[in-house]
């Protein structure tokens, strides 16, 4: 059995050829795989002597537009990565370098397990990522505190801040599902 697969109308369409001669059509969503209706046959034209079309020339070869990453779904995710986006600046701030420095690996490590635990299958492995990752984000909260207690943040840059790890600690509790 071979099977190929092609983009039409923003679904995911699966051709199966099988030993019979004949092909399966199927059109498959492309976030759940589930097919979207029954599949039906396409007889195929006798091939005793021929050559099959080249690749090039099957439709069904078009490649996937836009491929992404589990992680790159999840909100989460984005708001990690724009929170880390705004720990650049504190680069150049001197005098605080040890801080710093476990601020920035802490918010490293957000991205990190949030990416790591979204592409795990088991429901238990995942929830273990992102339970380190909220670890993570309350260590960047107590940096954070740190940092604008020794007033190199000012009361805005904490405060936005603040408010974009509130948000990434709610997700992820939320992620992690009920204590046990």
């Amino acid at each position: 059995m071979r099977t190929w697969h092609g983009i039409s109308d923003g679904t995911l369409i699966l051709f199966r050829e099988r030993i019979t001669r004949t092909r399966t059509l199927e059109r498959v969503d492309r976030v759940t795989g589930k097919p979207l209706f029954g599949g039906h046959f396409l007889p195929l034209r006798s091939t005793r002597g021929q050559k099959m079309a080249s690749k090039k020339e099957l439709p069904m070869n078009i490649p996937i537009s836009q491929p992404y990453f589990q992680c790159e779904r999840l909100d989460v995710y984005h708001i990690a990565v724009k929170f880390h986006r705004s720990l650049v600046p504190l680069r150049q701030v001197r005098g605080a370098a040890d801080l710093r420095d476990q601020l920035l690996r802490a918010c490293e490590s957000i991205v990190l397990n949030i990416a790591e635990g979204a592409g795990r299958f088991g429901s238990d492995d995942k929830r273990r990522f992102y339970r380190i990752a909220n670890g993570s984000a309350m260590e960047c909260a107590g940096a954070l505190e740190l940092l604008h207690s020794r007033s190199i943040l000012s009361d805005d840059g904490y405060q936005t801040r603040r408010d974009l790890l509130i948000r990434i600690v709610q997700m992820l509790s939320r992620l992690c599902g009920p204590p046990r």
